[in-house]
């Protein structure tokens, strides 16, 4: 109830306080909404929407107002991805204001009803998650051992060499700094389940990095 009035002072107040405002001296400009169908779209993935509007506004100033059902509002933003935080009924409403140079204003509100179903609960897991190594003309290359849970599949894989530097993929190679002896190397395997649930496990090891001469 309370969003609601605040919103209802937004739409009252919005033509007053353009009016004083001084970049409305163009008398040519009209004020128009086009509220034609489908007024905004959407796009819905489990839990998360994406919203777009497709209003065609006219006028010296305007502004929109997104009510996504559950308390939760955006503006001036003509596409917001908002993600669910449980399962129910939401009506999303859009709501376009203008004015024009001779001070009319005009309104234009749309809303649409979706049903976000029950959230699906992770399945996503990394199992294991290991590395060996072998030192070939003072180039260390890396070979990861990891095991995903049935459903998940790899993303990616990060090296972290702990000198600074990084690398991705499943066989990296790396030379490092003759001074240092010993590195903290780690490696993290990420995945993603079915549901879009992301994912990961980080391993580290302590490795001899000696480079002979």
């Amino acid at each position: 109830m309370k969003l609601k009035i605040i919103i209802l002072l937004i739409l009252v107040g919005f033509c007053k306080i353009l009016e004083a405002q001084s970049n409305f001296d163009n008398k040519k400009a009209p004020c128009l909404i086009d509220g034609t169908d489908p007024g905004f779209t959407y796009e819905k993935n489990a839990n998360q929407v994406i919203v777009t509007n497709q209003l065609q506004i006219y006028g010296n100033a305007s502004t929109i107002i997104w009510d996504m059902g559950d308390g939760t509002t955006f503006y001036d933003e003509n596409t917001i991805s908002y993600s669910y935080p449980s399962s129910g009924i939401y009506t999303i409403t859009l709501t376009a204001l203008s004015k024009d140079g001779t001070g009319n204003c005009c309104t234009e509100k749309i809303s649409k009803t979706i049903k976000i179903a029950k959230i699906p609960p992770s399945n996503c897991a990394v199992l294991d998650v290991g590395f060996n190594y072998e030192v070939i003309n003072n180039t260390i290359n890396f070979n990861v051992d990891y095991e995903l849970s049935p459903g998940t599949n790899l993303l990616s894989i990060l090296w972290e060499f702990g000198d600074g530097s990084y690398a991705t993929g499943s066989n990296p190679s790396h030379s490092f700094n003759s001074n240092i002896e010993i590195h903290y190397v780690c490696v993290t395997v990420f995945g993603k389940d079915l549901n879009n649930n992301n994912c990961s496990k980080k391993y580290c090891r302590k490795i001899s990095t000696k480079i002979t001469k």
